[in-house]
């Protein structure tokens, strides 16, 4: 197995644990509101991944460890903007 496949789905890139009951981002473009071609093309899931087919999950590390690259203008940031549920919006 190369070692940059990630057989287990639960854990994230970085082999923290990840999915419920984790902290952790769902980065899933199909539902993402503002995938256009422009936004897409300059989102750190595009051009480290290509558009995933599937959604991926990120523990808080990662997506905090890109938002450092991100900051220091080595990689796009997270463009991902997802709707809010309905437990969103009771719990605020």
């Amino acid at each position: 197995m190369n070692q940059s496949e990630n057989p287990d789905p639960q854990r994230g890139a970085g082999n923290e644990a990840c999915g419920p009951g984790a902290n952790s981002v769902v980065v899933d473009c199909d539902t993402c509101l503002v995938r256009s071609a422009a936004a897409c093309g300059d989102c750190v899931v595009t051009v480290l991944l290509g558009a995933p087919p599937e959604g991926i999950l990120l523990a808080d590390s990662e997506v905090s460890a890109l938002d450092v690259l991100a900051h220091q203008g080595l990689v796009p940031p997270l463009r991902l903007v997802t709707p809010l549920t309905s437990r969103d919006i009771e719990a605020s």
